[in-house]
């Protein structure tokens, strides 16, 4: 028989981080997470409700979630089972490597015009996406780490981590990742 768990971590080292395929197999209420910096996440399958300060939120798969930094995150999962367990990727990343991909697409595009330029900085601490094409970028990371093992998977992966970083930066979540590096600076 299996045996029952909540948030197994399989972990995947990346040169820029590391992406974490999490499953629970089990109910389970109210077990905080905290994060230090912003991370990349998506459901797969299942669904957990997560409640912060800030934000009550169904997370279900087809939604990418960059969730609150330095704050409690109250996560439950109502109808995870042994047989219909649900599973979230967390993507962390250097805020380091954030910065010079940041600074990479800045010398690209001297004038600003890929990069998200709404005047007013965004005021959620979190942010929400169901963009296809990074939900698809992230999936074929994930992908890339469970079943490549060619010379060439950390050139492939450093790739498609600037695609979804390419992504991100023409969107609000710009402003969560650029306070990464910003502080990590000072």
């Amino acid at each position: 028989m299996e045996e029952a768990f909540i948030e197994r971590g399989t972990p995947f080292a990346l040169r820029q981080g590391k992406l974490t395929l999490y499953e629970t197999n089990c109910v389970c209420k109210n077990i905080q997470f905290y994060f230090d910096q912003y991370v990349l996440t998506l459901m797969l399958s299942g669904h957990k409700t997560i409640i912060s300060d800030n934000l009550k939120f169904e997370f279900f798969p087809g939604t990418f979630f960059i969730p609150e930094k330095e704050s409690i995150n109250h996560v439950s999962i109502p109808n995870a089972s042994i047989y219909n367990p649900t599973q979230c990727l967390v993507l962390e990343l250097k805020p380091s490597y954030i910065e010079a991909v940041y600074e990479e697409l800045l010398s690209l595009d001297p004038e600003q015009k890929i990069l998200y330029t709404y005047k007013e900085e965004a005021s959620n601490p979190y942010f929400l996406s169901n963009d296809q094409l990074l939900i698809q970028a992230f999936i074929k990371l994930y992908e890339l780490q469970s079943r490549d093992r060619s010379p060439s998977k950390a050139l492939v992966e450093d790739l498609m981590i600037k695609e979804m970083l390419y992504r991100l930066f023409c969107t609000e979540g710009l402003h969560l990742l650029k306070r990464n590096f910003d502080k990590s600076i000072g």
